[in-house]
């Protein structure tokens, strides 16, 4: 065909097209090219050049790229604007776009999907297989490091719900997290807890059915207030501040740490003075008591004196069978000479002269 159409044209058509101001209804086939601002074609269009305006065709096939603003595509569907780009899908029902490793009908195996209006106003992105859906940041090879993170924000007011940040901290109502989890606001958590390392508790723990079985196996730190146990088990250290054992509290006195007047203790060993104690009681210092009546320390059963070992070796086997003695302290000569402020009647064993000595009129005097 040579020259101008200007009628409509039904048919197959070889050649260049130039000038088109009427309406193809049919198919047709050009090996040149098609050059007009008013076409109207709708109809199956095959061409390798269509400079067009508004062209609307009820199938269109392109077998090998498709370029839009740009006159050599690419990639397969290639769309380039000057300022932004927009792709608009729009049904009456929803839209959504399908990427997948086969030709598909819907999201299925080996596709995946975004999609809109499926469901009423709620927006997917979907992996219609078995594999994962993976969200990266700063993925490509551009310079540049601690950048980056994922926000979740609420379109009405901008604010951030939650943000990821590249190096894994997450924040929940905050928008540039500190820690690994960084929330502002009340947390509920209906399940258990596990901590694993250190509790540091910065304000005041309350609630009084959640103390007694806080935390098992972790270390609990409370500088503020007062902390309640029901049962407390220690497997090495208590540093207390104040410790009070079956009594109030309020009823410890003010220059006492530990208060177990209504509770029994056991201990394998007792240093009082020492951190070493070196026997089950280990007294470094003087041991006092106030009155000899009501306060004794006594060896047996039927006190006497401040120190009674009335009862001392009664159960003893052989030719001390039925006996009561008591060892007094075994030191040297040179030993019992340092000795300063010796109570009358304090009586030692020396081992130099292994003679019996006692403390009588400001001298040791050898007992026969």
């Amino acid at each position: 065909m040579t020259g101008d159409v200007t009628g409509n044209v039904t048919g197959d058509v070889a050649g260049n097209i130039v000038g088109l101001a009427g309406t193809f209804t049919g198919d047709v086939e050009i090996s040149g090219g098609i050059t007009g601002v008013s076409t109207v074609i709708a109809a199956k269009v095959t061409t390798t050049n269509a400079t067009l305006g508004i062209s609307t065709a009820s199938t269109f096939s392109a077998t090998s790229k498709l370029a839009v603003g740009k006159a050599i595509p690419v990639t397969e569907v290639d769309v380039f604007t000057t300022g932004d780009t927009k792709q608009t899908l729009v049904g009456s029902e929803s839209a959504a776009l399908y990427l997948g490793q086969r030709v598909n009908t819907g999201i299925g195996e080996s596709v995946s999907g975004i999609r809109f209006g499926s469901s009423l106003k709620t927006f997917e992105i979907i992996n219609g297989d078995v594999g994962d859906v993976i969200t990266s940041i700063h993925g490509g090879v551009f310079t540049g490091i601690n950048t980056g993170s994922f926000k979740w924000n609420y379109g009405q007011t901008n604010n951030t719900l939650m943000a990821l940040d590249y190096k894994g901290n997450l924040g929940i109502n905050k928008q540039d997290p500190e820690t690994t989890l960084d929330v502002v606001g009340v947390s509920t958590f209906t399940g258990n807890v596990k901590i694993v390392g250190d509790l540091d508790i910065s304000g005041t723990l309350t609630g009084a059915a959640a103390i007694p079985d806080l935390i098992s196996g972790s270390q609990i730190y409370n500088n503020v207030g007062m902390s309640t146990f029901y049962e407390l088990d220690v497997l090495q250290t208590v540093k207390p501040g104040k410790i009070a054992i079956g009594t109030e509290r309020a009823n410890v006195a003010g220059d006492v740490q530990i208060d177990a007047q209504r509770s029994k203790a056991l201990f394998q060993s007792v240093g009082i003075g020492t951190t070493t104690p070196s026997d089950t009681l280990n007294v470094v210092g003087v041991a006092k008591a106030d009155t000899l009546q009501s306060d004794m320390l006594s060896v047996g059963n039927s006190p006497l004196c401040a120190v009674d070992f009335s009862d001392a070796g009664k159960n003893l086997s052989g030719p001390f069978s039925g006996k009561t003695y008591m060892v007094p302290p075994k030191l040297t000569s040179t030993e019992i000479g340092n000795l300063t402020s010796v109570p009358g009647g304090a009586m030692v064993y020396n081992t130099t002269t292994n003679k019996m000595q006692v403390y009588n009129n400001n001298q040791w005097v050898n007992l026969h």
